[in-house]
C-alpha cells in the first residue's frame, strides 16, 4: 500500500485523516436522521414496528429540503 501511494504522490497520513473525517460526519448524519425518526414516531405515537418508514421518511425529507445557505436541495442536484 505504501508503493501505491508513492505512485499516487499522496502521503498516507492525509488520506487516513479524510477518512476519519467523512467517518464522523456520517455518523453525525445518521445520528441525526435517527433522532428525527424517534421524534416522529412519538410525536404521532406509533408503535416502533414503523422504524424503518420512520427513518425512511425523515432522509426522504432531508433530500427534499434546501440546505440553509444553499439555493438548491439535494435531490434536485442529484437529478441535473
Amino acid at each position: 500500500i505504501h508503493e501505491l501511494f508513492a505512485d499516487q504522490g499522496n502521503p498516507k497520513g492525509v488520506l487516513l485523516q479524510r477518512h476519519v473525517v467523512v467517518e464522523c460526519v456520517a455518523k453525525r448524519q445518521n445520528w441525526t436522521m435517527v433522532i428525527v425518526a424517534k421524534a416522529m414516531l412519538e410525536e404521532k405515537i406509533m408503535p416502533k414496528i414503523y422504524w424503518a418508514e420512520a427513518i425512511r421518511m425523515a432522509i426522504y425529507i432531508q433530500n427534499r429540503i434546501s440546505a440553509p445557505g444553499g439555493k438548491v436541495s439535494p435531490n434536485e442536484l442529484f437529478l441535473r
